[in-house]
């Protein structure tokens, strides 16, 4: 999986560096909140959908074409005026609970999963490729972009019951969760879908504000696997987060 990654970082620096003379080079930071599509909550249940909402910082590194060198070098290609590669390392963290029908009421399994609730921490380290929607040459304050790319991301789930420890008492644990919960950390790739718009000023400070969907290639980062039939998708998420960058060159 590293190696996989490792070419993945070699690719991304490559597209937007082949046959170029001068790279530009910046770095900042972002962060925003954070909105992981678990097993908590009902699915296509709105609240379960956006109410469980956590934070995500980070650090960002850009990696783009010259501008000025594509305007004196006509033969510039297309791809050295809109692509841009982007290298991250974030934090995320999202406390987590259940909603939905099946909590309401006062039957046992209502009050046994209304009680468990959980909390989920990602360190993210990957990259993406950002496509501009206008080209660099034309030196526009405000460039919307759309990207995608890749994550490998080490998490820690923890699972627990409000009503006492589920360890010493599994039948404080729903009918659907037992053999379902586990607390163990891991590792696991993701995919990424973005889009955003970056702002810069007179003085080339730049800011960001970017929207992603993250896919994960497993299904327990919350630190569930319930054995119910709407259990049908690895776990995702939402981030929008606002930054700033400043060039390095």
């Amino acid at each position: 999986m590293k190696k996989n990654f490792l070419f993945s970082f070699i690719f991304l620096i490559s597209i937007v560096s082949f046959s170029q003379i001068k790279l530009l080079h910046e770095v900042g930071f972002i962060a925003g909140p954070v909105s992981m599509q678990t097993d908590f909550g009902e699915r296509h249940h709105f609240p379960s959908s956006v109410l469980n909402i956590g934070y995500g910082v980070g650090l960002v590194y850009y990696i783009s074409s010259d501008p000025d060198r594509i305007r004196w070098n006509q033969r510039g290609v297309y791809l050295e005026n809109h692509l841009k590669a982007r290298l991250e390392i974030s934090y995320m963290q999202d406390n987590l609970v259940q909603r939905g029908r099946y909590v309401e009421g006062n039957s046992v399994q209502a009050l046994l999963l209304r009680g468990i609730v959980g909390n989920s921490k990602l360190f993210n380290m990957g990259g993406q490729v950002q496509f501009s929607v206008f080209s660099a040459s034309d030196k526009r304050n405000l460039e919307p972009y759309f990207s995608l790319g890749g994550m490998y991301t080490s998490y820690k789930p923890e699972v627990k019951s409000l009503l006492g420890d589920i360890e010493a008492d599994p039948s404080l644990i729903p009918s659907a969760y037992i053999g379902g919960i586990h607390n163990e950390g891991g590792k696991v790739g993701s995919l990424i879908l973005g889009a955003g718009t970056t702002y810069t000023t007179n003085n080339d400070l730049k800011f960001i504000m970017d929207f992603r969907w993250q896919r994960f290639l497993k299904d327990d980062i919350d630190g569930l696997t319930p054995l119910i039939s709407a259990n049908k998708y690895n776990d995702w998420l939402f981030y929008l987060s606002f930054g700033m960058s400043f060039k390095l060159n």
